[in-house]
């Protein structure tokens, strides 16, 4: 049985990149795998992954009674800039470590020993274009820096997954990216989406709002 780790932002919203992660992993044979789901923050106790699914320890846990926000971001900052003391947190072995995004997750997967490292790009890498800012303000060194780190984090990782050809395209425009890419679009669970159209709703006789 393969060990599996996934490093993402959080699995507690269930839409966006976590829907999407939970419908690969929600599918995936818990006899021929065994995955594990580090969230870096924790909004809420309900998630949309299956029982089999290990969810770790959050590194900020915004349910925790008597919650500190300030000391948790301090703790959060001092494991970002600390790849040693992130190892003795996360001390299981795995043969592989999935980050989940760009920024922090791949930054905290890239710290971890062991196993083949993949990254999963879900954004387009646009905001670290830094070219497109007037030279020597802040925000344009304050971006170029960002720039850097990710460029140097990317070496770390064994293969990079995109999720279209847009992604893969800035890959190779703004890092010079073109080898060890795969491109995975992302996932739709077609049976579930045929059960739900199924399914006879009762609709409320009022007006509905959605954001």
């Amino acid at each position: 049985m393969k060990k599996l780790l996934f490093v993402t932002w959080s699995v507690s919203y269930g839409y966006g990149t976590e829907k999407s992660l939970a419908d690969v992993l929600n599918r995936m044979d818990p006899e021929q795998y065994a995955i594990s789901v580090l969230p870096l923050f924790k909004y809420a106790e309900s998630t949309i992954f299956r029982d089999h699914i290990r969810i770790l320890d959050p590194l900020i846990d915004y349910t925790a009674e008597d919650f500190d926000e300030e000391a948790a971001l301090k703790r959060y900052y001092a494991l970002l800039g600390d790849p040693l003391r992130f190892n003795q947190r996360i001390r299981e072995k795995y043969d592989c470590v999935i980050a989940c995004n760009h920024n922090a997750p791949s930054y905290f997967a890239s710290y971890l020993k062991g196993g083949a490292k993949v990254l999963w790009i879900r954004g387009d890498l646009r905001e670290l274009d830094y070219h497109r800012l007037k030279e020597g303000t802040p925000e344009y060194r304050s971006v170029k820096q960002e720039y850097e780190m990710q460029a140097n984090v990317f070496k770390c990782f064994d293969a990079i997954a995109v999720i279209s050809d847009v992604v893969q395209q800035t890959l190779k425009e703004l890092f010079g990216i073109t080898e060890r890419v795969v491109k995975i679009s992302n996932s739709v669970d077609r049976e579930k989406i045929t059960r739900l159209c199924k399914e006879q709703v009762e609709l409320p006789d009022k007006v509905l709002f959605t954001t």
